[in-house]
């Protein structure tokens, strides 16, 4: 082990700790910055030390970044505009907003070196990546449950006690439920990193059966206590996906005389699966309101519409006021990716963001990985929209599992050098 140390250069090494705080030991420091609470990600120290040996090493061994930018200039240069003028906006509202949203950006901009760090490496180190990170799901899944079984719902490191465990009770008291979400930082986010970690590990062909059997169970288990409904749902769908793709159905049922047949049988089947699973839902979230989803946008429109600039810095209080069945009900922020970005940054700089993610997805679709691109549709355009899953921890997870996934090693149609 310590041999294999020594060989890794020390832009490998920055990236093996960039994937380990990003992936595994998850953790964040709250700083106040003239009254805005920033929570600044461990992983952003990390982001910033990968950026800064990703630039030397272009300065130093001349690479062709040029070329980098040249062949993915549309969603360079969307993302750019989108990190400078939303900074440019909230430096207007003080030093606070500009250092917040600074935080914000950060891994989208680490996404990039990242991406063209994975391009110029060999399909050997980047799958050396991907069993990394495959291995930090297991762990982490087999960890968050027996974290669970202790009578803990999730975590936080700290300074002060080294790491702050959240009990059943706790969980009750804050939320009515009892809801795991291991080390991250809301159950929106830990089922998004369920079905990603499932997606490594059913993907990794490196790994013997024993170990992915182990790791699919225990994040099946995981997604379950996490109590997300909406996450629950596109986990199964996820999965669903991965056994269609494995056992190779649609070519079956394509080839099969009876195809017609199979077809009728496999949409009843998903009919009533689908019916199931809203009523299992409708029994714990209100169905007609999108899970009390339409009057929260409805507020957050009005926020907008009063304020097409944006307004900074969200307030970390209650202080959305939206109208149901002649009650009023507060919320701290719109539930949703693209409202809350517009309410911060306002209309013109929303759309950038907004632009961003369509960029994103867009280019994923060259590569051909319908299950993954499926996933990022999914999440990107569907989860997000009932979520705020835009901070923290998370555009670290989906960004690097994106570009680990955009030269997916097990794809046997990935070339040894991707130049696209």
């Amino acid at each position: 082990m310590l041999e294999k140390l020594k060989k890794l250069n020390y832009e490998e090494l920055s990236v093996y700790l960039l994937i380990l705080f990003a992936f595994g030991l998850i953790g964040s420091k709250s700083i106040s910055v003239d009254g805005i609470e920033i929570y600044v990600q461990i992983v952003a120290i990390f982001s910033v030390v990968f950026i800064i040996f990703e630039i030397y090493n272009i300065v130093k061994q001349n690479l062709n970044f040029k070329e980098f930018v040249r062949n993915n200039k549309y969603i360079i240069a969307i993302i750019s505009a989108w990190v400078i003028f939303s900074l440019i906006r909230m430096g207007y509202s003080g030093f606070g907003s500009f250092i917040y949203q600074l935080n914000k950006v950060i891994p989208y901009v680490t996404f990039i070196f990242f991406l063209f760090h994975l391009r110029r490496k060999k399909k050997q180190v980047v799958q050396k990546y991907f069993n990394f990170i495959t291995y930090i799901f297991i762990v982490s899944f087999i960890l968050a449950l027996g974290m669970y079984c202790l009578g803990y719902t999730n975590g936080a490191f700290s300074l002060d006690t080294i790491l702050n465990l959240v009990s059943f009770d706790e969980s009750r008291s804050l939320f009515g439920e009892v809801r795991l979400y291991w080390l991250l930082s809301h159950k929106a986010r830990f089922a998004v990193y369920c079905y990603i970690g499932l997606l490594f590990i059913v993907r990794n062909n490196n790994l013997n059966n024993r170990v992915k059997v182990i790791g699919i169970v225990s994040s099946f288990i995981c997604i379950i206590l996490s109590n997300s409904m909406m996450g629950i749902v596109i986990y199964l769908f996820v999965g669903f996906m991965l056994i269609i793709d494995k056992f190779k159905i649609i070519t079956k049922v394509k080839n099969s005389k009876k195809a017609k047949i199979v077809l009728v049988v496999l949409a009843i089947i998903s009919i009533v699966v689908g019916v199931i699973v809203l009523v299992i839902i409708s029994k714990k979230r209100n169905i007609w309101t999108l899970g009390s989803r339409t009057f929260i946008w409805s507020a957050g429109l009005d926020v907008i519409k009063n304020n097409i600039n944006g307004i900074g810095v969200m307030p970390n209080e209650f202080w959305i006021e939206a109208f149901y069945n002649n009650k009023i009900f507060y919320f701290t922020n719109g539930h949703n990716n693209y409202l809350n970005e517009i309410i911060e940054v306002g209309i013109p700089v929303g759309l950038l963001y907004i632009g961003s993610i369509i960029g994103l997805i867009i280019k994923f679709f060259k590569r051909h990985d319908w299950i993954f691109f499926i996933t990022l549709i999914v999440t990107l355009l569907g989860f997000c929209n009932f979520e705020s899953l835009n901070i923290n921890e998370l555009p670290y997870i989906i960004l690097f599992s994106y570009a680990i996934f955009y030269y997916n090693v097990f794809d046997k149609s990935c070339k040894e050098s991707l130049n696209e």
